[in-house]
């Protein structure tokens, strides 16, 4: 027998079909993408301390000319003096007056940050931005950065006996207050969000769609190993429960009498997966169809002794076997515990229960690797929609499963069955066995 996943790190299921309608079943990823996005650009756009930006407006031209020769010469000076007043307008030379004067808690070289000064090519306009987390202050700084350059300006230019500097610095624009602040706001913010989150929604869930190994139906078993597929048990809500139960036992039937196995482990691969009710169900719907079978439980959790507990399931099958019954033993999931290994020598087959969604494709080949070395024959693999939880008590009760039996019961009609066998004499137990409990269909 052949299990095409060997290991935990193959990923996938091979020949699964990844169309559109495969990745839609990843919309929830989708959803959920889409509202962390929102919410987190909600939370950055509340969170962040708003910021205001004020601008003043310088110009420097000539103050006087004795001819048009001077004129454009001055003008020419004055373009070129206002570059380097826009590099002056963010140094300490002139910051650090404005600091003290406004009596800003900051210092010069921290408000530098903050001032942008920048000058149109081919102008002598100067443009001084000021961003703060107050806009009256942002317009403060502003004018006052303003007021330093042309105090500056004027100082430095040069300078006429009788007529007086020959540069003059006038405000075009005094900065004002904002009414509002800059940057994106929270509009903004959560469309951002939205976008983000809906393609990061996508990624992921085509990286998960792609890389799945989750094995969701009969054709993921047999993409993975050739062990036959016995059936697919619905849920036991679906209204396909009991047609889904008549085929599974239809097909353990054929398998029963043409391969003549009477002692059959029922065992699930999941972790903390039941297999009692399964058992159950079978049992009583093989019954139903005119072969004689019985469950009980080879749960060896809560045995004293292994050894006589082991014995005690052997006997039991070997009793049941000799009246002409199919025994059905369930235990507990080989993703729990080792009792289904340890009783192989105590079954001619096992049933394998794959919970859909649960197990995983590595998780199943390990499995029917761990049984085959264990000298245990693979009957088949069931399917099962439904996953209930083991119940905490050695002694099971059939959950929700047990209605496919009575669903079964009121669509088909009952074969008459073959007169029982004279019922044989108590058999000796080789010990205690306390977690046996037998199931009568």
């Amino acid at each position: 027998m052949t299990h095409q996943l060997p290991t935990p790190h193959d990923l996938g299921i091979p020949g699964r079909p990844h169309g559109a309608r495969s990745y839609l079943r990843q919309w929830w990823i989708v959803v959920l993408a889409v509202l962390a996005g929102v919410g987190i650009a909600a939370y950055l756009a509340l969170s962040a301390t708003p910021s205001y930006s004020a601008r003043a407006t310088l110009s420097m031209s000539v103050a006087y000319a004795k001819s048009a020769t001077d004129i454009n010469q001055g003008a020419t000076y004055a373009r070129d003096a206002m570059l380097s007043y826009a590099e002056l307008a963010e140094s300490s030379t002139i910051l650090a007056p404005v600091v003290k004067e406004l009596g800003l808690e900051t210092s010069p070289t921290a408000l530098a940050g903050r001032v942008s000064a920048t000058t149109p090519p081919g102008t002598s306009v100067l443009h001084i931005s000021v961003s703060d987390a107050s806009a009256d202050e942002a317009a403060d700084i502003a004018n006052a950065i303003a007021a330093e350059v042309s105090e500056y300006a004027v100082k430095n230019s040069p300078v006429d006996a009788d007529l007086g500097p020959l540069i003059t610095v006038s405000t075009i624009q005094p900065a004002v207050a904002p009414a509002s602040s800059t940057g994106p706001g929270l509009r903004t913010f959560v469309a951002a969000g939205a976008i983000l989150g809906l393609l990061a929604g996508v990624v992921l869930g085509a990286v998960r769609q792609r890389y799945d190994n989750r094995l969701r139906g009969a054709d993921d078993v047999r993409a993975v190993t050739d062990a036959p597929v016995m059936g697919m048990l619905e849920r036991p809500a679906s209204s396909r429960a009991a047609e889904s139960v008549q085929r599974t036992t239809a097909v353990l039937r054929h398998t029963i009498e043409s391969q003549e196995v009477h002692r059959i482990l029922v065992v699930a691969v999941a972790h903390n997966a039941s297999t009692s009710a399964v058992a159950t169900t079978l049992a009583e719907t093989l019954s139903d169809a005119g072969v004689a079978a019985q469950s009980f439980d080879g749960d060896l959790s809560e045995s004293d002794d292994l050894g006589d507990s082991i014995a005690g399931v052997t006997i039991r099958t070997e009793g049941l076997v000799t009246r002409g019954e199919v025994a059905l033993v369930s235990t507990r999931s080989l993703g729990d515990s080792a009792d289904a290994l340890l009783l192989a020598p105590s079954v001619d087959a096992a049933l394998v229960i794959v919970d859909a969604r649960r197990v995983r494709a590595h998780q199943l080949t390990t499995a029917l690797r761990q049984l085959e070395s264990a000298g245990v024959r693979i009957l088949g693999v069931v399917v099962r929609r439904d996953h209930p939880r083991r119940s905490s008590t050695s002694a099971r009760v059939p959950s929700a499963l047990g209605q496919w039996a009575n669903g079964l019961r009121t669509t088909t009609p009952a074969t008459p069955a073959t007169p029982a066998a004279p019922a044989a004499p108590a058999e000796p137990t080789a010990g205690p066995s306390p977690v046996v409990s037998q199931r009568n269909s």
